[in-house]
């Protein structure tokens, strides 16, 4: 897999990750905890708990504004 797809693939998954999470009712720190450990099984790439967990408190917002 190259690069560019790599990189979409995992933005893509952290997406749908983060609305399911978020529609089961999850805390987004406990989205960040979990999402950051399947990106770093899935695709080996670390990434940081808090990151995933802020831009799943943005998500849950702008959900929230639309509502």
């Amino acid at each position: 897999m190259d690069k560019l797809a790599k990189q979409q693939a995992c933005q893509l998954f952290l997406e749908q990750e983060i609305l399911k999470g978020l529609a089961d009712g999850k805390t987004t720190y406990s989205i960040g905890k979990e999402v950051a450990q399947w990106i770093e099984k899935l695709f080996k790439i670390k990434y940081r708990p808090e990151t995933i967990e802020e831009r799943a408190r943005r998500l849950k917002k702008a959900i929230e504004d639309l509502k």
